[in-house]
């Protein structure tokens, strides 16, 4: 059992919990959702990690997304599926460069 796999287990009391296989897969884990009304708590991958497990195995970047998207990406075995996340830069103003615009607005008094 790999070291994610035992600390999601030990987070979650040993409850029925699915994984994707194959279990290097699990390097790919980054947590476990929260309990929901309509889906219980489970495991959560991220995608480009998983992109990375794939590739590391010698398949190309394309072959390891169709990969993902047919054998991964697209099963369903109920509320504890697990969830994939793709993560997104968000890009914000530095705080220097806020105050300095607001410095130079402000109206004299």
């Amino acid at each position: 059992m790999t070291p994610e796999r035992r600390a999601i287990l030990d987070e979650l009391g040993d409850e029925d919990v699915f994984f994707f296989e194959p279990q290097g897969m699990d390097a790919a884990i980054v947590g476990v959702s929260c309990d929901q009304p309509k889906r219980k708590v489970c495991v959560v991958y991220d995608y480009e990690k998983l992109v990375t497990y794939f590739r590391d195995q010698g398949m190309s970047r394309e072959d390891a997304e169709e990969w993902l998207s047919f054998n991964t990406l697209a099963t369903w075995w109920g509320e504890k599926t697990p969830i994939v996340i793709k993560r997104v830069t968000v890009k914000r103003a530095e705080p220097w460069r806020i105050r300095n615009k607001t410095l130079q607005t402000a109206k004299p008094s």
